[in-house]
């Protein structure tokens, strides 16, 4: 044995002696490499596959075949909820119409009025002097207008001598059956039902809240007045606050102006404005009801006010739709009010749809529910047969053999199906309710005229109650309906996960989970901390960061772009821009392009992984061609193999998928009836070949530098075994001259000066001496060599071990060099190939013919410098 070591690298190898050949055959030398790549060739009719790679395959085949029969049904099953879902809300419509509501009510409710011009809207009211105003000159008039009908502005200018007061106030249109405007029309198209409901909330107020410090009863002395602690109110409020109150409503005040007639609304609002002060003066009823209710007079809103809701019911005939129109203020305890118009609607039923709209609503509804009763059909089957086939009890087998992710997600669907089914009826049974309630409202009102105000006040209060309860509904309904799609889009990942191309999405997450997982516990602590920097240094000055909630939302657009620059300086441009340029540093330059880096990474893995996968035409293709066979008998169904399995384990799944015996493809023919041979043989093939794929060692850097080392080791074999041979044949030439012989070796010749040399040994004087000192001279010229280039290589092949170490962490970049000088190593040995060949055919022709030397071909003395280095 020879050792090669080096004092200048880490690398030592015993190398087996030129001189010891059949080391050549030592197992250890047999590269690695080739064993974890090499293809098997074992003979699959003898020795077959184990069963639990058979089983497992087989099941996972049926999968995904399953999965992929699936995704057709998933998106048809989105597709007629989204026409059902759509088409019965028509968001567009409904928009419309409350668009217009709240925009008139914003825009044309003005006070501050200069001659025509009212200065202020709603967004102007700022005190309690300001709403009194606002609903007097701007609300009331807008709503019950008087008169009814207007004209344009200047019309008296622009008729002179004519008195435009003598113009009629409604005009009776062909085919009306009342004079337009009729009582209660709002923007035209619009019938407002009952009147307005004018309600508040009120806080609880004590002296004891007040907070004081010091000589407390002197404090609340000089205050004089009770408090309130803080309430929800102190920042602008979303829509959903003006859905409800937070406490039960006080102070409610109808206005009917069926009932008590257009006059006495104005009236009315001044009597809360004043508390009753003035009728009191003046020896009149009060109509303020809950100011009269006091001991004295007292304004309808005080201090004690939290929130004041001003609402009103329309129905809009040519769409057949409900609108409970709401003007909510807010007075926080800083002295601000808040403002807001809110309008919420619902349809009156599924009749009042158009015919064609109505026929899609109910043919997309019903498709949509035989959907899910064929989706619970499935999975009902799905567990009756894991239960039948289990010798478990049922609940284990459920929990362990059936429940899983995918299973979770049908259920899911299938739970929220019949939510949104048992919401769609209770909406249409509160719809009933209040369209019941307004034909009794319309009917009495005809038969009878309008009744008292007491008993008019019940039957609109008890109307407006059960719409509110519809409406109520209706956003249940619709909050369902928001949630569902999100379960569909999950039950199209079940579909994509079985198709390898379409699976790359969620493939990339799951490679790169665990990364992600812990970058977003540094992400996060970051981003948290300077949220909380950022309430610190803008809460006071930008509503956006007066809150924690509103700043993660603020700076989580300011992570994509969306910021209000102008809005952050008003603090201090140098604070604004420390903030701002330490926030989109750390976010956005760093560990949002890190996040990026990381997915991408992970995408890269998975893209790798799918490039040679079939596409969803070649597995739809695939599928097709499997059941075109199945037809014509040319193979059994996959389901055929399975159950075939199972019964031979008496139906005990957790037995077969755990299986260690191999069976063969004669085994499978005796217990699949029908089955060929050549399916039998593919499918035990392919099950190997998949499960090899899978869970093979993966080709590593390492694998090439064994091989590459076993390549290395075999030239210096040869080049070893070269300069034994050459130094033997020069010293049988030098025994022969010396002997006077004439001894020439050629190729395929046994030396035939040395055989005769060792016969006659013996013969010449000195001749076994000189034998022995010349073999002596070898072995030690041999190891000499041989200690010096395995030194010399050695060396090198450290070098460029720590060298190829190091550029493991730039493997990308290395791979790209490598296949570069591949691509050159490749040119070059066709080059020398076509040198050697053109060698070759001319040391022939000079073995037949005899040539001068000017008869070379010129290329031959250029390529021998290249084959020499090549050697």
């Amino acid at each position: 044995m020879v050792t090669w070591a080096s004092n200048e690298a880490p690398y030592h190898r015993e190398v087996p002696s030129p001189f010891e050949p059949s080391l050549l055959e030592d197992p250890k030398w047999v590269n690695s490499f080739d064993k974890k790549k090499a293809v098997k060739h074992e003979s699959f009719e003898e020795t077959g596959v184990e069963e639990s790679i058979y089983a497992n395959w087989i099941k996972g085949e049926l999968e995904k075949e399953a999965a992929c029969l699936e995704l057709p049904f998933s998106v048809v099953f989105l597709g007629v909820f989204a026409v059902f879902a759509l088409g019965y809300l028509a968001q567009d419509v409904v928009m419309s119409v409350e668009n217009s509501i709240e925009t008139d009510i914003i825009e044309n409710a003005n006070f501050a009025f200069e001659g025509y011009f009212g200065n202020k809207n709603i967004n102007d009211v700022n005190s309690f002097a300001d709403f009194w105003s606002w609903a007097r000159l701007g609300l009331l008039p807008l709503l019950y207008p008087d008169p009814p009908y207007a004209y344009s502005e200047g019309l008296a200018d622009a008729l002179q001598g004519y008195n435009v007061s003598a113009l009629p106030t409604q005009w009776q249109y062909p085919g009306y059956d009342k004079p337009a405007p009729v009582q209660n029309d709002y923007l035209r198209y619009n019938r407002i039902i009952g009147g307005l409901r004018f309600r508040q909330e009120v806080s609880a107020d004590d002296k004891a809240i007040c907070t004081s410090f010091g000589q407390a009863d002197t404090f609340r002395s000089w205050i004089g007045k009770p408090c309130t602690h803080f309430s929800q109110y102190e920042l602008p409020p979303d829509l959903v606050a003006a859905e409800s109150f937070s406490q039960a409503p006080a102070r409610i005040e109808w206005f009917l102006s069926e009932a008590e007639g257009q006059g006495s609304l104005l009236q009315h609002i001044i009597d809360m404005e004043d508390g009753c002060f003035s009728a009191q003066a003046q020896n009149r009823t009060c109509l303020c009801r809950w100011c009269n209710g006091q001991a004295g007079p007292h304004p309808w809103l005080d201090e004690q006010t939290q929130r004041v809701e001003i609402a009103f019911v329309t129905y809009n005939a040519h769409y057949g739709l409900y609108n409970l129109a709401s003007v909510n203020f807010w007075f926080n305890r800083a002295g601000h009010i808040f403002k807001l118009v809110y309008v919420r609607s619902s349809w009156a039923g599924l009749e009042v749809r158009e015919p064609g709209v109505l026929a899609v609503i109910i043919i997309a509804g019903l498709l949509w529910l035989f959907g899910c009763l064929y989706l619970a059909k499935v999975e009902l089957f799905e567990m009756a047969t894991f239960i039948q086939n289990s010798n478990k009890i049922w609940y284990y087998t459920l929990a362990q053999d059936y429940l899983g992710f995918w299973n979770c997600v049908d259920w899911l669907a299938i739970i929220m199906t019949t939510v949104i089914a048992i919401s769609f009826g209770l909406l249409h049974v509160f719809i009933g309710e209040v369209n019941t309630e307004l034909g009794n409202i319309v009917a009495e009102v005809d038969a009878n005229g309008y009744p008292s105000v007491d008993v008019y006040r019940g039957t609109v209060s008890e109307f407006v109650n059960r719409v509110v309860a519809m409406l109520d509904m209706e956003g249940t309904f619709r909050f369902w309906l928001c949630i569902y799609p999100v379960v569909l889009l999950m039950r199209l990942f079940k579909s994509f996960a079985a198709q390898k191309r379409l699976a790359i999405v969620t493939d990339t997450f799951r490679v790169a989970y665990n990364d992600l997982i812990h970058f977003s516990i540094v992400f996060l602590s970051v981003y948290f901390c300077l949220a909380v920097n950022a309430v610190i240094f803008f809460g006071q000055d930008m509503l956006d960061f007066a809150t924690m909630d509103r700043a993660l939302h603020a700076c989580f657009r300011a992570m994509l772009g969306d910021w209000d620059w102008d809005a952050m300086g008003k603090i201090g441009i140098h604070k604004a821009f420390a903030w701002f340029f330490s926030f989109m540093l750390v976010m956005v330059m760093v560990l949002l392009n890190m996040l990026v880096a990381i997915l991408m990474e992970a995408y890269a893995v998975v893209k790798d992984d799918a490039k040679n996968a079939d596409s969803l035409f070649q597995q739809t293709k695939n599928i097709l061609r499997r059941h075109q066979q199945n037809k014509r008998k040319e193979r059994v169904k996959l389901t055929d193999i399975w159950d075939a399995l199972c019964k031979e384990h008496h139906d005990d799944e957790t037995a077969l998928l755990s299986s260690k015996r191999h069976i063969t493809p004669r085994y499978l023919r005796e217990i699949v009836d029908g089955i060929p041979a050549s399916q039998a043989l593919r499918t035990l093939k392919n099950s190997q070949i998949d499960f090899d794929k899978k869970y093979d060692p993966a080709f590593e850097l390492q694998d090439f530098k064994g091989g590459l080392t076993n390549m290395v080791t075999r030239l210096d074999y040869s080049a070893l075994c070269a300069t034994y041979l050459s130094e033997k044949i020069r010293q049988y030439q030098d025994l022969a001259k010396a002997e006077g012989r004439d001894v020439k070796v050629e190729r395929g010749s046994v030396l035939p000066g040395a055989s005769r040399t060792a016969a006659d040994e013996g013969e010449g004087p000195g001749g076994e001496n000189s034998a022995e000192q010349a073999l002596e001279k070898v072995k030690r010229l041999a190891q000499d060599h041989s200690n010096e280039m395995a030194d010399g290589i050695a060396s090198i092949l450290g070098e460029e071990m720590q060298e190829l170490e190091k550029r493991q962490y730039s493997q990308r970049n290395a791979i790209n060099t490598t296949s570069e000088q591949l691509q050159r190593l490749r040119d070059m040995v066709h080059h020398l190939s076509e040198t050697c060949a053109e060698i070759s055919g001319l040391a022939e022709h000079l073995g037949s013919t005899s040539l001068p030397p000017q008869a070379l071909p010129a290329r031959t003395p250029a390529a021998l410098p290249a084959l020499t280095e090549a050697a």
